[in-house]
């Protein structure tokens, strides 16, 4: 059974992919696969293909990342799983998303072929509207890629059946795939494609990237720590929210039928706001953004796994993924929890140890 397989390029990586997703369907290793396709807009989303014809539709490396995929399996799987299987080509953050969704009773993961791309980073959507050609295969240090992807320290997925393995490879002749589980192996024996091999520099240039966005991450923590110093900093941060809660509807661990914040509770009677603006002076409006914002930050810090869908959700653009990430950052590391690495690792706060925080600090 074949761990690694190299695809040779001929016209491009993504060419090469598409061929191994055909190969999937045509030999009914899988029933559908589900990855990025082209707009009539020259944007992105997602598509479940159901034959080997509509893969050549799709562009599963466009580096461009509209909605977290992990939410899309998601609402396919929640109410019942797959009854048979479907392969899913997901991005790095996609996957750890997707592991905790499962973890909080919200997808499942049977019948499910996850297909993990390596990933240099993706661009907004609106950046990579302006592009001139559809795909472009981005390298590492490639300008313009939302920041969330430059202190992304997960560019291989840590949950996948399958690496498609582009880092360390040369993507101009040959790119990898490589089997991570049973399941993934077995599927590389069945679709038949490519030749066994294995990229000599993967292991090395994963180590090498992943430590560059480690130093950029904790570069980004340390500027951010400063700049929210205090209620001032905060506050000043957050000046240009107006409560649309965009954040929130595209954060893929944010996940409630219905948001606390949605709902009637904060509506309150038109007296009570000229009672507030009597006894204060004046009142912010729209009301509780703050509130908002530090509730959600409460709520799925540990469970955030640095996608940036938040910021580019923004209208305002606040850079909201700056300040999640810095707070999710630091929850995590209190806990020593790293999101989205197993379905096996329990949520901080769904299990007692009766070890936890022994001291308390200054």
């Amino acid at each position: 059974m074949a761990e690694s397989v190299k695809l040779k390029v001929t016209d491009s990586p993504e060419a090469a992919l598409k061929d191994f997703l055909k190969a999937l369907l045509e030999k009914e290793v899988v029933k559908a696969v589900l990855c990025a396709r082209p707009t009539g807009s020259g944007s992105i989303t997602y598509a479940m293909a159901g034959n080997a014809g509509e893969i050549d539709k799709s562009s599963p490396l466009a580096p461009c990342m509209p909605v977290n995929a992990g939410t899309v399996v998601s609402d396919m799987t929640k109410v019942q799983a797959f009854d048979e299987p479907v392969a899913a080509v997901l991005r790095p953050c996609e996957t750890r998303a997707l592991v905790e969704l499962v973890k909080l009773q919200q997808a499942s993961l049977e019948n499910l072929l996850i297909i993990g791309l390596d990933c240099y980073g993706t661009y907004a959507t609106s950046d990579y509207k302006k592009l001139d050609s559809g795909t472009v295969l981005l390298e590492d240090g490639a300008e313009n890629v939302r920041a969330a992807c430059v202190v992304c320290e997960y560019p291989v997925a840590p949950v996948a059946d399958i690496e498609v393995g582009l880092i360390g490879s040369d993507p101009g002749s040959e790119i990898f795939l490589i089997g991570k589980t049973e399941s993934g192996k077995d599927a590389l024996d069945k679709a038949g494609t490519g030749e066994e091999g294995a990229s000599p520099k993967r292991e090395a240039a994963v180590e090498e990237l992943k430590k560059k966005r480690v130093d950029a991450l904790q570069s980004l923590v340390k500027d951010i720590q400063k700049e929210i110093a205090g209620w001032d900093g905060v506050s000043t941060y957050f000046a240009d929210c107006i409560n649309c809660h965009n954040c929130k509807t595209l954060c893929p661990v944010c996940y409630c039928r219905q948001c606390f914040f949605d709902s009637d509770t904060l509506e309150v009677e038109g007296h009570r706001h000229i009672a507030a603006a009597q006894r204060k002076g004046s009142v912010r409006m729209p009301d509780d953004t703050m509130l908002f914002h530090l509730t959600r930050m409460n709520h799925m810090g540990l469970s955030c796994v640095g996608c940036g869908l938040c910021s580019d959700a923004c209208p305002n653009d606040i850079d909201v993924f700056k300040v999640f990430r810095t707070i999710a950052h630091n929850a995590q590391n209190e806990f020593d929890y790293v999101p989205g690495l197993s379905t096996e690792d329990e949520l901080p706060l769904a299990v007692y140890r009766e070890e936890e925080f022994q001291t308390i600090g200054e």
